[in-house]
This record gives C-alpha cells, sequence and structure tokens, in this order.
C-alpha cells in the first residue's frame, strides 16, 4: 500500500464521504431531476401553445363580431380590448414557460459539463 492511498483513506474516512463521491451523488440527483423536470415543462408547454392559439382565435372571432351585425359599439370594442389581452397573457405566459426551459436546458448542461449558466435580471 503507498503512503499517498493511506492517507486519503484516512482523511476520506475522517471527514466522512470525500468531495468527488458526494459531488457525483449532487451531480446524479440534480441532472434527474432537472430532466424530469424539462419532460414536465415541454409537455405543460403544448397545452400553453394551445391556449395561446385558442385565445388567437377568439380574437379573429371577435374582430369580425361573430359574424353578425355591430348593433353596440361601445361592447364591441370592450370584447376588442379584452380578446387583445388575453392573447397578450396567454402569449407571455408562454413565453415565460419557454424561458423557464431555456434555463433548466442551461443548468443541465452546467450540472453536466461545468459551464455556470447565465442568469439575467429582467428590467421592468
Amino acid at each position: 500500500m503507498e503512503l499517498k492511498n493511506f492517507l486519503e483513506t484516512c482523511i476520506a474516512k475522517i471527514a466522512g464521504d470525500d468531495a468527488k463521491a458526494k459531488s457525483l451523488k449532487i451531480q446524479r440527483k440534480a441532472t434527474a431531476y432537472i430532466k424530469s423536470q424539462i419532460s414536465a415543462k415541454e409537455a405543460r408547454a403544448l397545452d400553453l401553445e394551445t391556449e395561446v392559439e385558442e385565445a388567437e382565435e377568439e380574437m379573429a372571432m371577435i374582430i369580425i363580431n361573430q359574424g353578425e351585425a355591430i348593433t353596440d359599439n361601445k361592447e364591441y370594442i370592450k370584447k376588442l380590448l379584452v380578446g387583445k389581452a388575453n392573447v397578450v397573457e396567454a402569449q407571455k405566459v408562454f413565453e415565460e414557460h419557454n424561458e423557464d426551459i431555456v434555463f433548466l436546458e442551461e443548468t443541465l448542461a452546467f450540472v453536466k459539463k461545468g459551464d455556470f449558466p447565465k442568469t439575467e435580471e429582467k428590467s421592468k
């Protein structure tokens, strides 16, 4: 037995699991958890994409007043503005959701390779 191995073994026993073993365990768990979350978010993204499409289709119907004559100008304008707000909100939720997926994918790459993901504060 070499002295170096003996000392490493002693240090590992005294300190508990060595740093490399702990790191590998953390890496495996982080990888598994992040991958599962990406999969779940990708599935949810399909639902959110459908919600955007439905809001856009509803907006198209509002613009043509469901194919009926416009008899109440104020109500027509109100529906247009509400429809626009619904489209904007659906698009915003979809885009933010996709930003989360991109962040998780970047984080997964970091966990696997060691390059820290970029995070930017959103300016409001």
